[in-house]
């Protein structure tokens, strides 16, 4: 279970920052902490890394709320990143 930062607002679309006027109740968790956003209705808006001083309250990683953000996660992202760039630039 990852900490809650609720929003004031109802998401109802997927963009991967969630500003600081748009959060109301902030968890007690430090920065760099990974967090779950839900909307002003208890639905899941995302999960990404917190930042309690930024504008940028939330930086989505997911919006599957049943994926685990762990190493796998970077693993399995970072490793598809780099799939996608080395057939687009043709380097294999």
């Amino acid at each position: 279970m990852y900490p809650i930062v609720r929003l004031k607002i109802a998401r109802n679309v997927k963009y991967p920052l969630v500003w600081r006027r748009m959060a109301g109740e902030l968890p007690d968790a430090p920065a760099g902490s990974i967090v779950d956003a839900v909307d002003r209705k208890g639905d899941f808006a995302g999960r990404g890394f917190f930042c309690p001083t930024s504008q940028v309250t939330v930086r989505v990683l997911t919006f599957d709320p049943a994926e685990t953000v762990d190493d796998e996660f970077f693993r399995r992202r970072l490793g598809a990143a780099f799939a996608f760039r080395h057939a687009t630039l043709g380097l294999g």
